[in-house]
Parts: structure tokens; C-alpha cells; sequence
């Protein structure tokens, strides 16, 4: 028994002694870029970079997706980087032991695979690399045609139809809101729905609550790791709700506010090391940098649709990223689209929609993690829509088949 305690704390030792100096190495390398000229944000040989990032979320919500960090370095680049006449375009950061270093394509981090591979066992086109991604993709091509997605717009519009079915009975009556509820969770069963429609041809009905197999076995694998007005005739001219170029804009403008390839030679002629490192494309931050883009946090869809290289408003190529760039962008970014338009046209017309964190903080007694949400300015700035409430309207054939967020009132969003 002595023996094996023995060889026991032997091995703790050693693997104590292997942390330190994989520790000892990753805060050497981030002072050697210091040195290099590469602009670092204040770095700890012991803490690296954990007690700066803590800083910086400490004024988000616990619940708020790690792709804020990127933002609020945007935000607060001028205390980070004193050094900098203008904010650098890669943030190092140093917060091991939890992660490898980051940057904010090369091949996919082993994070991603890791996650990953509970559901697919890596064979899936997000993490595939080289000719067997490249040989998917091409088969897969075919699937994602506008062509072929425009050719199941009546069966799409079917469970939209249901989307807004279900909105329709969340909404208030009669000038009074509804209930507070998750719009997210409507959005995902709605995605789901439509996703298992268009590569079966089977109706799922998850967004009633009838779980189907398919999808309790996804939520078990990730567990651990209607109406529309003479609805008939539009079911035979689908195309007929397909949105003007306009209404097409405000969805381009909604991921830019929200978020979600390659790099140049560097930051000041300075090569950036890449080896060791997870590199994180920053969208949102690439979508709120002011360098980019003319009257920043205002809601003009306009911007999308001038072509006029002189015009503030143009839209710089390649920085709109909300499905991404280059050739791995999202296979599935059309579908994506048409889905988001119909579910406009069925729902923004029929419905006024507020914003309801507070109140869906108090009903669900969720304090700890949802009421220190970000305060009304930056939850407006970041237009981040979760939670919301309806009301039905009646006056649906006079309004614009399109949601304007021109104007935010006490965190309400503006349909005109």
C-alpha cells in the first residue's frame, strides 16, 4: 500500500511539473511577441492574459456567448493597447490553462473537431479538411442550389406557416401583450423543422412539442457533451412572398448587427505567429468596427443595396461575414436566407414585438445569471433578441411585410 501511494504522488508530481512548464512556455512565448513588437494587451507571467478577459466579460452576462469578447476588445482597444494609434487587427490572448492561446483559416482546431465528434464522429463537412472536404462539398453542392432550394419554397412556407402559427398563439389579444416566452427555442424547432422537410420530405411538428425521435436524440447527444391570410394561393404562386430588394436588405443589416478569409501581411510589416495558436475570425467585431463601416450603430438597410463606391454607406467587400468568406463558407447560407425571409413576410406583418429581458428575468427568478444583463444602451447597440412578447395586430394588409428597427424605445423594437 505504501508503494502505491509512493507511485502515486510520483505521478502527480510529474504531471505537476509537466503543467508548469507547458504553463512556463505559452507565457515565454506571449512575452517574446511583446518583444517582437507585436502589440499584447498587459500580460502576467503567471495569470497570462485570465484576470484581463475576466475584466472585460465581468460586464456581461454569465450566459452571453463567448463572441462578445471579441467586441468588447473592439470597444475597449485604446485601454488594452495603449501602445496603438488605432486598434490592431489580431488580439493574442493568453488564457491557459483553459484554452490554447488564441487569435482572433487554417486547419480546424482540435476544439471543433472535439466538439464535434459526439454527433458526427468527425464525419461531417465542418470539420473534414483537404480532398475529403473538398470532395463532399462538391457532392453536396448540388443539394444547396438556389435552384433546388427555390423549388421547395411550398414546402418550406408549410412549416413557416406553423411558425407563425405558434407565434399566433403566444400573442396577446385585443391591445394586450402576450406572455413572455423563448423566442429562441421557436426559432430552433422552426430550423429544425425545416432542415428534416427539405432533406426527407418529412413534417416533424416539432415546433407543437411533439419531439420527435430524431430530435430527443439529438438533445440526448448534446446533453451530454398558423396562419396566414388566402394562404391556398400563395401555396400555389409561392413566389409571390418572395421579399422586394428591400426587405432583403433588412435581413442583411439584422446579421450585421448581430453577427457570426485570410489576413493581410500583418500588423505593422509584422508577420503573426499562427502555430500553437486557435485563430478566431472576429465577425462581430469586424461588423462594429467604425474603420468599416459609415454611421455604425444606426439600422439602415440601405447600405446594402448602394453600389456607389463613393457613397459612405458602401458596403466594403468581404466585410459582411455573417455566413462567412472564401471557399468553407456555410454550405447551407441560401436555405438559411429563404427561411428568414418567409418567416418575415408571415410574422412581421401580423405582429408588434417587444424585447423582454426584465420581465422574463423576474417570471423565471433567473437573477443570478439573466438580470445583470447588459444594460438597455448595449443590449440596444448589440440588438440582442431572445426573449420576447407579442401582440397580434389587425391592420396586417396595410403594413410592410418587413421588420424596421430604425428606432429602439425602451427596448422595444419599432415595426413600421
Amino acid at each position: 500500500m505504501l508503494h502505491f501511494s509512493h507511485l502515486l504522488g510520483v505521478v502527480m508530481v510529474a504531471l505537476l511539473i509537466n503543467a508548469l512548464r507547458k504553463g512556463y512556455q505559452v507565457r515565454k512565448r506571449f512575452q517574446a511577441l511583446k518583444y517582437q513588437g507585436i502589440p499584447i494587451m498587459k500580460h502576467s507571467m503567471i495569470l497570462g492574459h485570465l484576470q484581463v478577459v475576466g475584466k472585460l466579460v465581468s460586464s456581461l452576462p454569465s450566459d452571453a456567448h463567448g463572441g462578445y469578447l471579441m467586441m468588447m476588445i473592439r470597444e475597449n482597444w485604446r485601454e488594452l493597447f495603449p501602445q496603438c494609434t488605432k486598434c490592431p487587427p489580431v488580439a493574442c490572448i493568453d488564457t491557459w490553462p483553459f484554452t490554447r492561446p488564441m487569435q482572433y483559416s487554417l486547419p480546424k482546431a482540435y476544439e471543433q473537431k472535439h466538439v464535434l465528434y459526439p454527433l458526427t464522429k468527425n464525419l461531417d463537412i465542418a470539420s473534414m479538411e483537404g480532398e475529403e472536404w473538398k470532395l463532399w462539398h462538391k457532392r453536396l453542392n448540388p443539394a444547396f442550389s438556389i435552384q433546388n432550394i427555390n423549388s421547395r419554397i411550398p414546402d418550406i412556407l408549410e412549416e413557416v406557416e406553423d411558425f407563425a402559427a405558434v407565434l399566433k398563439n403566444k400573442a396577446g389579444k385585443d391591445g394586450h401583450w402576450g406572455e413572455v416566452f423563448y423566442f429562441e427555442k421557436a426559432t430552433t424547432n422552426l430550423t429544425l423543422d425545416v432542415i428534416i422537410r427539405f432533406f426527407r420530405n418529412i413534417r416533424m411538428n416539432e415546433q407543437w412539442g411533439k419531439s420527435s425521435p430524431i430530435c430527443n436524440a439529438l438533445q440526448d447527444s448534446i446533453s451530454r457533451l398558423y396562419f396566414f391570410v388566402n394562404i391556398g394561393n400563395i401555396v400555389q404562386n409561392p413566389y409571390a412572398i418572395i421579399p422586394t430588394l428591400a426587405q432583403c436588405a433588412v435581413v442583411s443589416q439584422a446579421f450585421f448587427l448581430v453577427g457570426p478569409p485570410g489576413s493581410d501581411s500583418g500588423f505593422g510589416g509584422k508577420k503573426m505567429p499562427t502555430d500553437g495558436f486557435i485563430v478566431w475570425d472576429g465577425s462581430w467585431a469586424i461588423h462594429h468596427d467604425p474603420e468599416l463601416w459609415h454611421r455604425l450603430d444606426e439600422f439602415l438597410p440601405e447600405r446594402f443595396l448602394t453600389t456607389d463606391h463613393q457613397n459612405p454607406l458602401y458596403a466594403p467587400p468581404n466585410a459582411l461575414r455573417s455566413f462567412e468568406a472564401g471557399p468553407r463558407n456555410c454550405i447551407g447560407q441560401h436555405l438559411a436566407i429563404l427561411e428568414i425571409k418567409l418567416a418575415v413576410v408571415l410574422v412581421a406583418r401580423c405582429f408588434d414585438i417587444e424585447v423582454a429581458w426584465e420581465e422574463w428575468d423576474r417570471v423565471n427568478s433567473l437573477k443570478p445569471i439573466l438580470v445583470e444583463r447588459m444594460a438597455p444602451k448595449k443590449r440596444r447597440k448589440f440588438g440582442e433578441i431572445v426573449v420576447i412578447k407579442l401582440e397580434e395586430i389587425h391592420h396586417q394588409e396595410s403594413r410592410v411585410a418587413c421588420l424596421y428597427t430604425s428606432e429602439f424605445v425602451n427596448n422595444s423594437i419599432v415595426v413600421d
